[in-house]
């Protein structure tokens, strides 16, 4: 998948990465050569997707639709980190998701 950020190549999972922070483990590709990429998808403003998912980070479930601009950012098979949608390409999480 072409990105914005990336219009001639993609953004892919470094081969072989083992850490839990995400910042670390992509890496800019001009082939897919993994057969994976790391994607978004943006859906419109106040409409929420219609997958619920049966996993809540502390707290009690929300009527669909309450929060469509919650994202959760995962890793291979387990949720790393909370984070809000604040602009069509922007999504705001704690540092310590990402970077170190």
């Amino acid at each position: 998948m072409n990105s914005t950020y990336a219009p001639n190549g993609y953004f892919q999972l470094k081969n072989g990465s083992q850490t839990s922070k995400l910042y670390s483990s992509i890496e800019h590709s001009s082939s897919c050569s993994l057969g994976q990429v790391v994607s978004l998808r943006c859906i419109s403003c106040g409409v929420s997707y219609n997958s619920v998912a049966s996993h809540k980070v502390g707290g009690t479930k929300a009527a669909s639709g309450n929060w469509p601009w919650h994202v959760g950012l995962r890793y291979k098979t387990g949720l790393l980190c909370g984070g809000s949608i604040i602009s069509p390409k922007w999504i705001v999480t704690a540092a310590h998701c990402v970077y170190g």
